[in-house]
């Protein structure tokens, strides 16, 4: 009688549990965690069970997969703004790409399949980095600046000693 109220709780509570089922994973996969530098673009497969190829597919963003926010989806507009979505639904592949990626672009996204009762997801973390080429414009600047004012400051304590 324990084991099968274990076996109940454990079934009621999986809708909680932010990992994928091993029956939704092979119904769709995506790259855990995606790298990508700011002000590029990144594009990212998500492949899913040709079985699946005329459902709705959409991209969100969010936490937890449930509650995301869909960014593009495969009906209506497959664009917004800098994100676009295309479905090879011979292959099974959706591919998302952002282009001119931001800083508050990082986070949690899901690659999703509209299903009744029951959309499946596959969660993708996208981690943005700088170029060394950047920092390096930045500091160079500071130095610069630092230096201009060593200059001035030379300059008045010249002028007035």
């Amino acid at each position: 009688l324990r084991f099968l109220y274990l076996y109940f709780l454990t079934y009621q509570m999986s809708f909680l549990s932010p990992t994928v089922s091993s029956e939704a994973k092979s119904r769709i996969s995506a790259p855990s965690l995606v790298t990508a530098i700011a002000k590029e673009s990144v594009t990212i497969q998500c492949h899913y069970d040709p079985r699946y190829r005329n459902h709705e597919k959409y991209w969100c963003r969010g936490a937890i997969r449930d509650f995301c926010r869909a960014v593009v989806k495969t009906t209506g507009s497959n664009t917004n703004n800098r994100t676009a979505m295309s479905d090879d639904r011979y292959n099974g592949v959706l591919t998302v790409t952002v282009h001119d990626l931001q800083l508050k672009d990082s986070g949690k996204y899901w690659c999703a399949i509209s299903i009744t009762l029951k959309d499946i997801f596959a969660g993708v973390f996208l981690e943005l980095k700088f170029k060394f080429q950047d920092i390096w414009a930045v500091l160079r600047w500071i130095l610069f600046g630092a230096l201009l004012g060593c200059v001035v400051i030379v300059s008045v304590q010249k002028a007035t000693g």
